[in-house]
């Protein structure tokens, strides 16, 4: 199971910028701006921002105003992000010597950071995290494994699908299955979904999920053709 998702993932999937980087900074803006906005939205606006303040230090020296306004510009959402984001560059600086904490509890304590956006950080940028749960996560394990609709069961799932040390490459993987092949609207044949075979949603044509209460529409699978 394992493999046949990394093998997947290592052939074709979506080249976002900040995977290519394994600078925590770079990687916690990039998990703030994404909380409100779709990533394509959030490749320039990332972009920019990096070219106007490319370090901790020069976003807390920043004048906060600015960062604000940058942040609404760029349609970015909640304003407060900005200033939490702003807060927690000040705290790397003034509380770390301008070294981010590389666990998921120390990279808490910046301001803004919740345990989600620790975690993240803490995977892609030292590969020192827990397994990543979000909405997409959630999605393909309660179809993939009929995993029920409970955070602790999902976490409890998601913490044995990844592999020992290994949470960079993992929480990648399975955060891309669920942004590509099993979004709302599932593309299980179309995106060449690798748990197909595994698959308790693809065996039985239920596609709901905690965020899609109602059976979706959607094409390419099998189901579609089963009628």
């Amino acid at each position: 199971v394992r493999d046949a998702l990394v093998d997947w993932y290592e052939a074709d999937h979506r080249d976002f910028p900040w995977r290519r980087t394994e600078d925590p900074y770079e990687i916690l803006v990039s998990e703030v701006m994404s909380q409100q906005t779709q990533l394509d939205r959030v490749v320039p606006a990332w972009e920019d921002f990096l070219d106007e303040w490319p370090t901790t230090a020069a976003l807390a020296a920043a004048d906060r105003a600015d960062v604000v306004a940058f942040w609404s510009d760029h349609s970015l959402g909640y304003n407060n992000r900005a200033k939490y984001l702003h807060e927690a560059a000040g705290q790397v600086e003034d509380d770390h010597d301008g070294a981010f904490p590389e666990d998921p509890d120390g990279l808490s304590e910046l301001m803004g950071v919740g345990p989600y956006t620790a975690n993240a950080v803490a995977s892609f940028a030292f590969d020192n995290g827990d397994a990543v749960v979000d909405t997409n996560v959630k999605r393909v394990l309660y179809r993939a494994f009929d995993v029920p609709d409970d955070d602790d069961a999902f976490e409890r799932v998601a913490s044995q699908l990844m592999p020992a040390g290994e949470s960079r490459v993992w929480n990648n993987v399975i955060m891309e299955l669920g942004g590509v092949a099993c979004g709302k609207k599932p593309r299980c044949d179309e995106a060449g979904c690798p748990w197909r075979e595994w698959c308790h949603a693809y065996q039985t044509g239920d596609f709901t999920a905690p965020d899609v209460p109602e059976q979706p529409s959607f094409e390419g699978s099998r189901r579609q053709f089963r009628g």
